[in-house]
């Protein structure tokens, strides 16, 4: 059975974020694990103080307090699905839930590590993250440790139903076996699958037989249809893959991570929040299995 962990917080991009879920899970047998964690607010005293005032303490009813109304908008979520599942006679699709106590990127890492998902889907922003942080946001920090691939879907992303899908190539060793769990989550679905490279130098010849040697591995979806390969040249590499998407209509992009490297060679951070969010399009990394994936401090 297929597992997704979707992390929750119950803010309106949630509801997107359960669609993309269900999307992925419809097709097969799948147990969804609805995952959200919490923290208590950290009271400090004003460092010109020399006592704290009282009421900034954080009490025990006041921790019991925001561990029920977590809990509550599991269930509140939860129930909502179930009856949705009921109605639209969805039964291959099973929830679970977990909610717990911690700061939420170590918290969904943990639970990566326990519960081995085949994928996770989360919101790339959330209650308490300015959505124009990525690099910074919580979403990043999973991209970057867990090993399994991971969809991020855009604040305010309404839910479109995936049929391109646009894979940036920068010709890495790994990019095979990233097309191929790329080729692998993507069966179940008719969709077509673009990769792309932007040459922005003059190494033409080379790309090119590169991509072939690409296009080569995947010959058999090449000639169904369903696979697309191509070289672009263009010193702007942004508006080279700007100009990709709008022509063929992509709606979700992959790549490969590199803990920031691809991102960073590609786009510029001021880049990256006019792709990821002005387009509007979910991420789908995939982790690079040549490099060393411990949790930077």
């Amino acid at each position: 059975m297929k597992k997704i962990v979707v992390p929750v917080d119950f803010s309106e991009n949630t509801e997107c974020t359960c669609n993309y879920a269900i999307h992925f899970a419809e097709k097969e047998e799948t147990e969804i694990m609805l995952f959200h964690a919490y923290m208590y607010p950290i009271a400090t005293a004003d460092m010109t103080d020399d006592v704290v005032d009282s009421s900034t303490l954080i009490t025990p009813e006041i921790m019991d307090s925001i561990e029920k109304a977590a809990k509550a908008g599991m269930k509140h979520l939860k129930d909502r699905l179930d009856k949705m599942f009921e109605n639209e006679g969805i039964k291959n699709i099973h929830l679970k839930t977990k909610v717990t106590n911690g700061m939420a990127e170590y918290e969904i890492l943990d639970i990566c590590d326990t519960y081995h998902p085949d994928m996770v889907i989360m919101s790339s922003s959330g209650r308490g993250h300015k959505s124009d942080k990525i690099l910074g946001s919580i979403a990043l920090k999973i991209m970057e440790h867990a090993t399994m691939p991971v969809l991020t879907i855009p604040e305010n992303t309404e839910y479109e139903k995936i049929q391109n899908v646009l894979y940036i190539t920068d010709f890495d060793e790994s990019d095979i076996s990233a097309v191929e769990n790329l080729v692998e989550i993507l069966k179940p679905f008719k969709v077509k699958i673009h990769c792309l490279h932007v040459e922005h130098s003059n190494k033409d010849l080379i790309d090119n037989l590169l991509m072939d040697y690409l296009k080569e591995h995947f010959e058999e979806e090449f000639k169904k249809g369903t696979m697309f390969f191509e070289v672009v040249q263009d010193k702007d590499v942004l508006k080279a893959v700007e100009e990709y998407i709008e022509d063929k209509e992509i709606n979700l992009v992959a790549l490969l991570h590199h803990k920031r490297r691809l991102l960073s060679k590609l786009f510029h951070p001021s880049m990256t929040k006019k792709v990821f969010y002005h387009t509007l399009l979910p991420l789908l990394t995939f982790h690079d299995i040549s490099e060393n994936n411990e949790i930077e401090n």
